[in-house]
Order: C-alpha cells, then sequence, then structure tokens
C-alpha cells in the first residue's frame, strides 16, 4: 500500500517468507474444517500455530529485530510485516468462533487495513 512500511514478499528474508507460508497453511486448514463444521479442529490448527509456530519458534527467534533494530530497519519491518499479516489472518479465523474477540482486535490494530470489521 502506499505509503506503507511493508516489505513486499519478494523481498522478505526466508524465515518470513516461511511462517507466511505456515499462516497460509494454518488459515486454509482452518477455513476447511469449518466450512466441515469442525470447529474443534478449526481451533486446534490455530492453536498449534500459534503456540508452536508462532510463540515457540518465530517470535523467539525473530524478537532480536523488534528490540535491537532501528524503527526503519528493513529487517524489523519485515518482522512487523509478518506480525500484521498474522493478526489479520488470526483475526479473521477466529471471527466464526469468538466474534466479540475478533472485533476486539480489528477496532483496535494500530495500522490501516483495507476492509472493514
Amino acid at each position: 500500500a502506499e505509503g506503507s512500511n511493508a516489505i513486499a514478499y519478494d523481498d522478505l528474508p526466508s524465515l518470513d517468507k516461511y511462517m507466511l507460508g505456515r499462516l497460509s497453511q494454518v488459515l486454509n486448514e482452518a477455513n476447511e474444517a469449518m466450512d466441515e463444521y469442525q470447529f474443534q479442529r478449526a481451533v486446534q490448527e490455530l492453536l498449534r500455530f500459534a503456540s508452536a509456530d508462532l510463540s515457540n519458534f518465530y517470535l523467539d527467534v525473530a524478537k532480536d529485530r523488534l528490540y535491537i533494530s532501528a524503527l526503519d530497519d528493513a529487517r524489523r519491518r519485515s518482522c512487523q510485516t509478518v506480525i500484521q499479516m498474522v493478526i489479520e489472518g488470526f483475526a479473521k479465523a477466529i471471527s466464526p468462533i469468538l466474534p466479540h474477540m475478533a472485533e476486539d482486535i480489528w477496532q483496535n490494530l494500530p495500522f490501516d487495513t483495507e476492509g472493514e470489521s
């Protein structure tokens, strides 16, 4: 987006591309589970990603980029790009299950979004 600090996908480091790939897989699996009325499976996919892939792995590795890098550093911005996509993807994915929480997330995002809540 114009005026955005987001990093284009092709310019992201391989770790960030990997996380976006995992996010895409998880969101597709959750959507498929929801379409089949397998709500527990959808929740399990989202929780597994949040705790194993995101928290235990990605944020642990990426925290140095967020804490040490300058505000306009490309390494920091690439991590923020991934986090933005994760937050938006999660808010959309949980909206059928936790609509009030999803709405609260969406209303309090610290950046502009393309869609409405």
